[in-house]
């Protein structure tokens, strides 16, 4: 499977995100010093992961589910699946796509 097909459905630590327009910028070490301001807007860098009690982004939800019915198969990662929305994308790819065990 190829980055371009992988869901992000809680951010990447590598990446900030512009609190004015929610652009990404690359945050990886070393890649930059001093303060990083958005290049479009010049909004400061905010986290671009998603943090406890902030939704993740509904593009990110409807795309998942999308592929989930489509699947060949499902792999979660990173996750206790105990929280929807991701919870539920897993259970629906089962319920629509592959076959799958547990």
């Amino acid at each position: 499977m190829s980055e371009a097909d992988s869901i992000e459905y809680h951010g990447r630590a590598d990446r900030a995100r512009c609190e004015y327009c929610d652009r990404r910028v690359d945050a990886s070490p070393g890649r930059t010093t001093g303060h990083r301001r958005c290049h479009a807007r010049g909004g400061p860098p905010g986290p671009g992961i998603v943090l406890a009690g902030d939704p993740p982004a509904r593009h990110g939800r409807l795309a998942a589910y999308a592929r989930a019915e489509k699947c060949d198969a499902c792999v979660a990662a990173g996750t206790r699946l105990a929280v929807d929305p991701t919870a539920g994308s897993a259970v629906h790819a089962v319920e629509t796509g592959p076959t799958s065990s547990w």
